[in-house]
């Protein structure tokens, strides 16, 4: 009897070791798979209107940055950004200065992208995302609990938006 429970035991535990590898093994390769991608975003508002985003998972040793394609499978990018800021808290962003009125709307596809030595743009190294102002905006509105002074200013960025589309569309 004690050599059959044994030979059970060990079986059960064979079968352990052996589930738990092959999960393992998933595990690994998920992260090996995942790579860097774009944290946080965000809108920085003032003279001019840019937009900012944090990278995460960048374990690499080149310069890397942010890209921004004007269009959904673009490979050259519109610009980008290899400068690391850091802010008062200590977190590391880059940022793309200068967006124009008129394209507080237009969508943009950003990815995180690595330079060469002369910081020029080499390659994508994410999945870009689509972002816009027009939608950091306008996510910003529905957020519960902003101020009336907030709200001005969402509502103000998005009619310059509008006013600029429609002086440019009347110049063409």
């Amino acid at each position: 009897m004690k050599n059959r429970n044994s030979r059970v035991i060990a079986t059960i535990l064979a079968l352990i070791l052996v589930i738990g590898s092959v999960f393992g093994i998933g595990m690994v390769a998920m992260a090996e798979d995942e790579g860097p991608s774009l944290g946080q975003a965000n809108v920085v508002y003032g003279d001019q209107i840019s937009l900012v985003f944090t990278v995460e998972g960048y374990t690499g040793s080149g310069t890397v940055g942010v890209a921004v394609f004007r269009n959904e499978g673009d490979t050259t990018p519109a610009f980008s950004t290899f400068e690391k800021q850091t802010d008062k808290n200590g977190v590391e962003y880059y940022e793309i200065f200068g967006i124009a009125a008129k394209d507080i709307d237009t969508d943009y596809y950003v990815a995180v992208a690595e330079a060469d030595e002369n910081g020029a743009y080499v390659k994508t190294l994410s999945t870009p995302i689509k972002y816009s102002v027009a939608a950091y905006v306008n996510a910003r509105l529905e957020t519960v609990g902003i101020s009336d002074a907030q709200r001005h200013l969402y509502n103000t960025i998005l009619a310059y938006n509008k006013a600029a589309d429609a002086v440019l569309t009347v110049a063409d």
